[in-house]
């Protein structure tokens, strides 16, 4: 006689309890996820600023190796249009900033439109110089004479430079009625036009020169209300130890210990304001910065400045 085994009936579905732990694993997964996720968009500034700085260095460079120079270049330059004006001027720097554009672009250096604007003026007039502090500097050694300064108020519409003409008399030559592009050095760098920023009326008059935000884009910042961010900075030795040009519109200072010895002493820094989007404080007396705006990021250093800051 043949015995007839029972079958066990199959489970067509999870009980509710086995249904709850499944979601409850789930829901714990990504919560897991979306925290992971968080902390790494969390510090998508801090990468592509600590990025930016690196390429910010790399095209700095290759401006020194086009004109040979073996020292930064400074970050403070007075640029008169009618270079006749030099000699007599008594703005603060001119005859060092005539030495140094003579040594870059020749000795034979004629009236320059440094601002592209197709005129040889200057702010308020001819006998006026346009001025720019290292936040300026930088982005003009890096892109060269404006393209279009008509534009000026139209922030973040415009490329920073066409570069420098070769012409050993004018290396502004191609931004004048009859004068034709021609062979150019530069530009040094590719910046986004989102995130340059025309100098402002008070110092001095637009002209065309701009400054690069960096990509924090911090709403609460020290220059967020004024300009949408805040520029890296930019601070030269000029090839001298401490004696870095420390003029800066927004707030920065290069940074230093408190016997007065700057970091890079004969180089130079380029600086952001990190997260916060204020400068932190540059004369630090045990070499590491603390406090309000101490999270900046700069080119001497591998991590964020402020001990302890995220």
């Amino acid at each position: 006689m043949t015995r007839v085994q029972p079958r066990t009936p199959k489970r067509s579905a999870f009980t509710l309890i086995e249904l709850m732990i499944v979601i409850l694993i789930l829901v714990i997964l990504v919560s897991l996820l979306a925290g992971a996720v968080l902390k790494v968009m969390a510090r998508v500034p801090e990468v592509k600023t600590r990025t930016e700085i690196t390429e910010l260095q790399t095209a700095l460079q290759a401006f020194m190796n086009d004109y040979q120079l073996s020292e930064p270049p400074p970050s403070y330059l007075v640029l008169y249009e009618n270079v006749s004006l030099y000699p007599t001027s008594t703005v603060t720097g001119a005859l060092q900033s005539y030495q140094f554009l003579t040594k870059v672009f020749g000795k034979n250096l004629g009236n320059t439109d440094w601002n592209g604007d197709g005129v040889i003026d200057g702010p308020g007039g001819a006998a006026n110089p346009w001025v720019l502090s290292g936040e300026y500097c930088l982005v003009f050694y890096l892109g060269g004479i404006p393209s279009n300064p008509n534009n000026v108020l139209s922030p973040g519409v415009l490329p920073a430079g066409l570069g420098f003409s070769t012409n050993n008399m004018k290396p502004s030559y191609g931004s004048m009625a009859g004068e034709t592009m021609g062979k150019r050095r530069g530009p040094y760098y590719s910046f986004e036009t989102t995130r340059l920023y025309p100098q402002p009326a008070a110092n001095p008059a637009p002209g065309g020169f701009y400054v690069y935000l960096d990509p924090w884009n911090s709403k609460t910042g020290q220059n967020y209300t004024a300009i949408g961010g805040c520029p890296y900075a930019y601070f030269s030795s000029r090839g001298i130890s401490n004696s870095y040009t420390a003029t800066s519109i927004y707030g920065a200072l290069p940074y230093a210990y408190g016997s007065g010895q700057y970091y890079n002493p004969n180089g130079y820094q380029i600086i952001s304001a990190g997260k916060d989007g204020n400068f932190g404080n540059g004369n630090m007396t045990t070499g590491i910065a603390i406090g309000a705006g101490a999270d900046d990021q700069a080119n001497f250093s591998s991590t964020l400045l402020g001990l302890g800051q995220n």
